[in-house]
């Protein structure tokens, strides 16, 4: 049948048409083919790159060593369900020692505790017993602020009046005894000094006795 209709009169009459149009069919059908072939492809090779940033990036970050973050270490004893020395996260304040030791104790007595106090590192916060004397507390400051004098001295021999004892405080231009005492009492109430400013707090430590000593002190 083929070749009859090859050497029809009709094919003989159109045959370059015939010829042309299917050159064109084969080159359009060839063109599709390639077009396809090269879309998939590409789509397979960014895929893999793809796959490769995101592999790379995972890789990064399980090597990336993770960031320390800065802490405070407290001794917290008195009245909580277990006195210990916790590890806080810097700028932890008094309520959350006492919330990393357990929590107060029943008969726990925090009227003299300022719990909103920020933590400094090193220091003991001591919780009081219902009907306690408070004059203990003087005591734990006392014992607290004998410690490292080596710190204070790479600071450039300032006192620090969050851990100076009475004897220390009293070396401050215009603090006598009973100034040193107050110092050591406030602390104690209400936590440590935030700021070489905030003795003035202290009965007694006006401007001009705090301007005598503001470049002997540090916090």
């Amino acid at each position: 049948m083929m070749q009859g209709f090859l050497k029809s009169e009709f094919f003989l009459m159109h045959r370059e048409k015939i010829v042309k149009g299917g050159i064109i069919a084969v080159i359009v059908l060839a063109a599709l083919i390639v077009f396809l072939f090269r879309t998939g492809g590409n789509e397979e090779i960014e895929l893999t790159e793809e796959q490769a940033v995101l592999t790379a990036g995972q890789e990064e970050e399980a090597e990336r060593p993770e960031e320390s973050a800065a802490i405070v270490v407290v001794d917290v004893s008195g009245a909580v369900v277990s006195p210990s020395v916790v590890r806080l996260d810097d700028g932890a304040r008094v309520e959350d020692a006492i919330t990393a030791a357990g929590g107060l104790a029943d008969d726990a007595d925090v009227s003299s505790i300022n719990r909103a106090a920020v933590l400094h590192d090193g220091e003991k916060i001591y919780i009081p017993s219902e009907g306690e004397d408070t004059s203990v507390l003087q005591q734990t400051a006392a014992a607290q602020s004998s410690m490292d004098t080596a710190a204070d001295s790479s600071k450039g021999g300032l006192v620090n009046i969050n851990t100076a004892t009475a004897e220390e405080l009293q070396t401050l231009k215009g603090v006598g005894p009973a100034t040193a005492d107050k110092i050591i009492e406030y602390r104690t109430m209400y936590g440590a000094f935030e700021s070489i400013e905030d003795i003035k707090s202290v009965s007694g430590i006006g401007d001009k006795t705090f301007d005598g000593f503001k470049d002997q002190i540090t916090v």
